[in-house]
C-alpha cells in the first residue's frame, strides 16, 4: 500500500522570494496564561480557558500526545496544578475543581475518571493549590492544609509487596495552621503563629508505609522564611540567601547553600543544578548536564549562574527530564527530553534548545486533496494571521528517523502568502489556491510562482470549483467559466447551459449550478471510445426546484432544499446502500438536515468501492455514512453505516473536507480535529499509518 501522510506546516520565519529572509512575528497558536507540569505531563490554560496538555497526557486515561491536545474548559482559573494523569484548577473565589483519571482517588471522590472539571467535595474555599507526591493539597483562606489523592494500607500478610492503594476524600492534615504552603510533587509548609518558620514539608520517603498523607518537621534548616519545594528538595531564605536541604538529608551539614540575585525567584534546585527567574531571564549554574536545564550562554555573573538560552518568562516549571517556560507573551516553550512528547513537538528525542509548543488553532478554511492510491497530499489552510501555506509530501519523504517524529503535519514545503488571509482555499493536490474578498484567485504549481489562471479578471468571482479535469468560477453576474487545469493559459470556455447560476460544484467530468430558478443542472463531458471522442450534455435533477447548497464530488451530487431536506444522486451508497451502483433520480437522505457543509469522498472511476459522506449542520454537528472500513465515518459501528450518525467529541464545527479515507473538520474555535486512516494522531508518527475511529486533535509544527 502507498504510504501517505497529511502534510502542511506553519510559517515561523517567513521567507521572500528566492529564499531571501524576511522577519515575520508569528503569534503563539497556543497562547496560554497557566502553565503545569509533572513527571512527563504538561498542561496550560489559554485565554480563552481551555485545557490543554502534551506528553504523557490525562486524556482517554493517559496517552502520548505530541502536540498540545484540547482536554476540557477551565473558566476562571487562577491556578493549574498536574498529577498522575488529573488536573485540577483554582478559581479567584476559592473553588477548586478536579478532571481526568481517578485510579487513586485524584478527584476526591469515588467515581470513575472524567474529562470535565467538577468541584472537589468536601475542601474549603481554598488560597492556594498544589501537587503533592500522592495527589493534591490547598491552602485554605482559614490557613489550613487539605489534601487528596491515595494512601496504601498493608494486606493481611504485611509483606513487603502486600500493598492496597485505596482512595480517599480530601482531608485536613493536622489540626495546625499555616502560613504558607508551596511545592510541586514535594508539598511543604511554614507554620503559623508559635510555628512561625518551622518548616514542614509531605514524608514522601514513607509513601508505601504511611497509612495516609502525613507532615515531619524538617529540623536541618535554618529558621527563614519558606521559598522552595519540589521532587524532594526545599529552601528557606532571605536577603538573597537561601539553605536548601534533601528531605531524606538528616544532618544539618548536606543543607547546601544557594546565592539569589537581588529581584530574583528560584525556579529549580537539584543536588547538582539550581536555577533562578530574574526579570524575564531563566539563569542557573553551570554544574552538571541534565536534559532539564536549556542550553546556557554567556559567562557566570558573580553568584555562579549563566543566562538561559530561552525568550523572556513569565514563569518556568521544570521537571527531572524536561522544563517548559510560559512566555511573557503567553507563548510556551520546552526543551530537554521528548521520550513521551513533554516538548509538545514530537520531533526530536532531546533537546537543548527551547522549542516553541503550538497547536493548529485559528484556521479560517481548509482543503485537502489525495489520498490511499496517489503519492501527494496536499493540505491548504487560512488562519488569523493572514498566512496561506500548502505542503506536498512525496512518499519518499516519509519514512521516519528512528523512532516517530510525531508530528501530524511535516514540513517539506511550504508557500506564503502575506496578509490579507484568502476568503477560502482549494487544491487540486498539485496546485493550490486562494480567493480574496476582492474576487481575485491566486494559484500556485508545484514548483514556480504563483498565478492567477484567469488572468486580468473584468469582474469578480463569488466561488470555484475544482474537480479532475474541471476548474470554474462563477461570476458576479451569474455566468460559469471554465479552464481544464489553474495552470493552464487558456482563455475560459463560457458554459451557457449554466447561465445565471446561483452556487456552482464540481465533480469528476461534471459541473453543477444551482439556477436563478433554484433548479439543478449539470452539464456533463465523457469520453465515450477509445479515440478520445467527448460527449457533452446537459442533466436536470428531477423534483428539485428549492435547491439552496449544491455539494458533488465523483459523480454523486448532493443538494440542501429550503425545507432542509438533503437529497442525493449517483451513486447508491449516499442513500444507505452498501454498493456504488447508479442513483439516477435525487433521493432524500433521511438522518441530518439543514445541511451548511459537506464533503464526498465518492469514488471517481469504475468502481464497487463505496464512497462515505460527512456533513455539518446549521448547529454545527457533525454526521456521517457511507464506508467505514478504515474509519472514515468515525465510527465503530461497522465497515458500512447506513444512515447519518453523529461523530462525537467534537464541538461546534464550521466546516468539513475529505480525501478518499481521511476527514478533518474545521471547528468555530478554528482547531481542526481529522479521523481515518491518517498520520494526524495525538501519538504522531509521520511515516506511519493510523486508523482512527474517533477525532483527534491535530496540532501544526511551527518550524
Amino acid at each position: 500500500m502507498t504510504r501517505i501522510a497529511l502534510g502542511a506546516a506553519m510559517l515561523v520565519s517567513a521567507l521572500g522570494g528566492c529564499g531571501s529572509a524576511r522577519p515575520q512575528s508569528e503569534p503563539p497558536a497556543v497562547r496560554a496564561r497557566l502553565l503545569a507540569t509533572f513527571n512527563s505531563t504538561a498542561c496550560a490554560i489559554d485565554e480563552r480557558d481551555r485545557l490543554y496538555c502534551w506528553g504523557f497526557a490525562p486524556v482517554d486515561g493517559g496517552v502520548i500526545a505530541t502536540s498540545p491536545t484540547l482536554v476540557t474548559t477551565a473558566p476562571g482559573a487562577v491556578e493549574l496544578a498536574v498529577f498522575g494523569g488529573a488536573y485540577c484548577v483554582r478559581t479567584d473565589d476559592g473553588v477548586v475543581s478536579c478532571g481526568g483519571a481517578n485510579e487513586l482517588g485524584q478527584l476526591g471522590d469515588e467515581g470513575p475518571s472524567r474529562g470535565e472539571l467538577r468541584a472537589v467535595p468536601g475542601v474549603p474555599l481554598a488560597k492556594s493549590l498544589l501537587a503533592s507526591a500522592r495527589g493534591f493539597c490547598v491552602l485554605s483562606r482559614e490557613d489550613e492544609l487539605w489534601c487528596w489523592g491515595y494512601a496504601n494500607q498493608r494486606g493481611p500478610t504485611g509483606g513487603p509487596f502486600d500493598v492496597v492503594q485505596r482512595s480517599y476524600r480530601a482531608t485536613r492534615i493536622t489540626q495546625d495552621r499555616f502560613e504558607r504552603v508551596v511545592g510541586r510533587g514535594t508539598v511543604c509548609a511554614s507554620g503559623a503563629g508559635a510555628l512561625s518558620n518551622r518548616v514542614f514539608c509531605e514524608d514522601a520517603s514513607a509513601i508505601r508505609d504511611a497509612p495516609s498523607f502525613a507532615l515531619v518537621e524538617v529540623r536541618t534548616l535554618p529558621p527563614l522564611p519558606l521559598l522552595y519545594a519540589a521532587r524532594g528538595i526545599v529552601c528557606v531564605g532571605a536577603s538573597g540567601q537561601a539553605a536548601c536541604n534533601e528531605l531524606l538529608a538528616n544532618s544539618q551539614a548536606s543543607a547546601l547553600r544557594v546565592g539569589i540575585p537581588q529581584d530574583a525567584t528560584l525556579a529549580h534546585v537539584d543536588p547538582r543544578v539550581r536555577c533562578v527567574l530574574r526579570r524575564g531571564e531563566l539563569r542557573c549554574s553551570s554544574r552538571g548536564t541534565d536534559g532539564n536545564i536549556p542550553l546556557l550562554i554567556d559567562s557566570a555573573d558573580d553568584s555562579g549562574y549563566r543566562r538561559a538560552a530561552t525568550p523572556p518568562l513569565a514563569s518556568a516549571a521544570i521537571e527531572f527530564s524536561f522544563g517548559c517556560g510560559l512566555e511573557t507573551n503567553g507563548a510556551i516553550v520546552c526543551w530537554g527530553s521528548d521520550y513521551a512528547g513533554q516538548l509538545g513537538q514530537g520531533r526530536a528525542r532531546f533537546t537543548p534548545r527551547p522549542m516553541r509548543v503550538s497547536g493548529l488553532s485559528g484556521v479560517r478554511e481548509m482543503t485537502i486533496n489525495g489520498g490511499r492510491f496517489e503519492r501527494n497530499l496536499s493540505v491548504v489552510f487560512a488562519d488569523e494571521r493572514g498566512l496561506f501555506a500548502r505542503q506536498n509530501n512525496g512518499e519518499t519523504e516519509l519514512e521516519p528517523l528512528t523512532g516517530p517524529r510525531g508530528a501530524p503535519f511535516s514540513n517539506s514545503f511550504v508557500d506564503p502568502i502575506v496578509a490579507p488571509a484568502p476568503r477560502s482555499v482549494l487544491t487540486t493536490g498539485t496546485t493550490v489556491c486562494g480567493l480574496f474578498d476582492d474576487g481575485r484567485l491566486r494559484c500556485s504549481p508545484t514548483e514556480g510562482r504563483w498565478t492567477e489562471p484567469f488572468g486580468a479578471m473584468t469582474e469578480g468571482a463569488s466561488a470555484y470549483a475544482f474537480d479532475w479535469q474541471t476548474f470554474c468560477r462563477l461570476t458576479l453576474s451569474g455566468r460559469v467559466e471554465c479552464i481544464a487545469h489553474p495552470t493552464s493559459s487558456e482563455r475560459p470556455r463560457d458554459v451557457p447551459e449554466l447561465a445565471n447560476a446561483r452556487a456552482i460544484a464540481s465533480g469528476y467530468e461534471r459541473v453543477c449550478a444551482i439556477t436563478a430558478e433554484r433548479t439543478v443542472r449539470c452539464l456533463v463531458r465523457r469520453v465515450i471510445d477509445t479515440r478520445g471522442t467527448v460527449e457533452t450534455r446537459v442533466e436536470t435533477a428531477a423534483g428539485i426546484d428549492d435547491a439552496t447548497h449544491i455539494f458533488s464530488s465523483g459523480r454523486v451530487v448532493c443538494v440542501t432544499r429550503s425545507d432542509g431536506a438533503l437529497y442525493c444522486w449517483g451513486q447508491e451508497w449516499v442513500a444507505g446502500r452498501a454498493t456504488s451502483q447508479p442513483l439516477e433520480a435525487p433521493t432524500r437522505v433521511e438522518g441530518v438536515r439543514d445541511v451548511r457543509s459537506m464533503a464526498i469522498s465518492s469514488p471517481s472511476l469504475e468502481t464497487r468501492t463505496p464512497g462515505y459522506a460527512c456533513a455539518v449542520d446549521s448547529a454545527g454537528a457533525v454526521y456521517c455514512w457511507g464506508r467505514n472500513t478504515l474509519g472514515e465515518c468515525a465510527s465503530s459501528g461497522g465497515r458500512f453505516i447506513e444512515r447519518p450518525t453523529r461523530v462525537e467529541g467534537l464541538t461546534a464545527a464550521r466546516s468539513v473536507v475529505s480525501n478518499s479515507t481521511q476527514t478533518c473538520a474545521v471547528l468555530e474555535s478554528g482547531d481542526v480535529w481529522c479521523w481515518g486512516m491518517t498520520t494526524a494522531t495525538s501519538t504522531g508518527g509521520i511515516g506511519s499509518i493510523y486508523t482512527l475511529d474517533r477525532p483527534v486533535r491535530v496540532a501544526l509544527p511551527t518550524e
